[in-house]
């Protein structure tokens, strides 16, 4: 085999990595015996020459080998896994979970955390005092029995190589190659040997891919890849030009979700993705035959305007009590209560409308950037994140407004670090960037479509 400098060498020069390489080159970064300096100059080549398919998967292999698999026991039930390419707002893997759960799923799920603008599902459950989500196989596996599904953390144990790409990615400006997503993803997904796979790729303003055109060509590397590891994998495209749901922020998008179940409501474009990616979970796992069918198993009637109506009470009621147990079982539960009832959450600034007319989005990810400004996001993946600001998004895109209409609210809990004028200043600034306010009605994209 090759030594690192040859291996960096023949992929500058656009030549092919072999599989043993790609074995060698992962374990060295989970084990450190490849210095940083090696593999970010490794990377680079890699995203200026790109990847032949039979690279990729070998990078997803790698990926996965690179530390423990865990042979999830789905108890007869089907297997299906989910995950986003990440974007603002995106709460939807915390309501998908426990409802497919409930629908007769085995959902076992390894999150990730969030870097700049793109909130992690681990964040949001770590927001919750005294919650951590790095799980031992035999602690994952307990609560999949117990309740139906397991968000996990990525550990030292779960694909530990990716952990360390991942993050020299961030430094070198190399995220956004498609087949080094593809392993990322891949690789982390197949340790838990889900049957099935459903992904919401994002694409606009707020997420990492701007164009559909983008995101096309990921969910098809993602499809391909699935189907080369015997994976059954449904891909969503999802517009990211406005946040989903009503707020940004860690904490206070744990508590929308916990209202969801509570009350039934849920704002309407992320309403429109729960629903979506549920009936791709049931249909991933065998028991719908389409989006379209798995969708009717949540609802008796349509949603009627910015708020949902005729979920199955006796699903919501099933899903919820299986997010109680979850969230019991990592010691969150009574803390959470906690800070629900005694939370308060303080005005610190808002952005209203200059003038009347209808909501254009400009630019989502400086909605994202408000939050990171206030601390609530990460610039660094060991960046430690304030999870008690938020953003309020008052007015969905398309929505007519009138002068002096609330758009966003600039929220602080009490949190050990307070806001500072500046902070929330920048992040005002920041909120009116993201949207115009124009005379002409807008017709906002599709919030979801499946990729064929």
């Amino acid at each position: 085999m090759r030594s690192i400098i040859e291996i960096i060498t023949a992929k500058r020069d656009g030549k092919a990595v072999t599989a043993e390489e790609w074995a060698y080159i992962a374990n060295g970064a989970a084990k450190g015996t490849i210095p940083d300096y090696q593999l970010a100059a490794f990377l680079m080549a890699c995203y200026c020459r790109s990847l032949t398919n039979a690279e990729t998967d070998a990078l997803v292999t790698a990926v996965r080998d690179s530390g423990k698999i865990l042979h999830v026991d789905g108890g007869g039930r089907p297997r299906v896994d989910k995950h986003s390419t990440g974007g603002i707002g995106d709460k939807v893997s915390l309501i998908c979970a426990p409802l497919a759960a409930t629908s007769g799923l085995c959902v076992p799920m390894i999150a990730g955390k969030g870097l700049g603008w793109t909130g992690g599902t681990v964040d949001k459950l770590e927001s919750i005092p005294g919650v951590s989500l790095s799980l031992t196989p035999e602690r994952f596996q307990e609560l999949l029995d117990e309740t139906g599904f397991c968000i996990g953390a990525q550990t030292d144990d779960i694909a530990p190589a990716d952990r360390k790409l991942y993050a020299l990615r961030d430094v070198t400006a190399t995220i956004d190659s498609i087949p080094l997503i593809v392993g990322s993803i891949m690789g982390k997904k197949l340790t838990t040997e889900a049957d099935g796979l459903v992904l919401t790729v994002m694409w606009g303003s707020g997420a990492f891919m701007h164009s559909r055109e983008k995101a096309v060509e990921l969910g098809k590397a993602l499809k391909r890849s699935g189907k080369a590891n015997g994976r059954k994998v449904i891909v969503l495209l999802v517009n990211m030009d406005w946040p989903l749901g009503h707020y940004v922020g860690n904490l206070a998008e744990i508590i929308e979700v916990i209202k969801f179940f509570l009350e039934g409501s849920l704002e309407s474009r992320l309403w429109s993705v729960v629903r979506a990616t549920i009936g791709a979970m049931l249909l991933a796992g065998g028991l719908v035959k389409s989006i379209e069918e798995g969708m009717g198993w949540l609802v008796e009637g349509e949603p009627e305007g910015r708020m949902t109506i005729g979920l199955h009470e006796e699903l919501l009621s099933d899903g919820f009590h299986s997010l109680l147990d979850y969230l019991e079982m990592l010691d969150g539960l009574a803390r959470l209560k906690e800070l629900m009832a005694t939370a308060n959450w303080r005005v610190m600034g808002t952005v209203k409308a200059p003038h009347a007319g209808y909501l254009l989005p400009r630019d989502c990810s400086l909605i994202g950037r408000a939050l990171t400004e206030l601390g609530g996001g990460r610039t660094k993946l060991d960046d430690k994140i304030n999870p008690y600001v938020a953003i309020e998004c008052m007015a969905g895109i398309g929505e007519k407004l009138i002068a002096g209409q609330p758009i966003f609210r600039v929220l602080d809990c009490d949190g050990e670090v307070a806001l500072t004028a500046g902070q929330v200043a920048r992040a005002v600034e920041l909120l009116k960037d993201s949207f115009s306010i124009e005379e002409i009605p807008y017709e906002p994209p599709l919030v979801w479509e499946e990729l064929k």
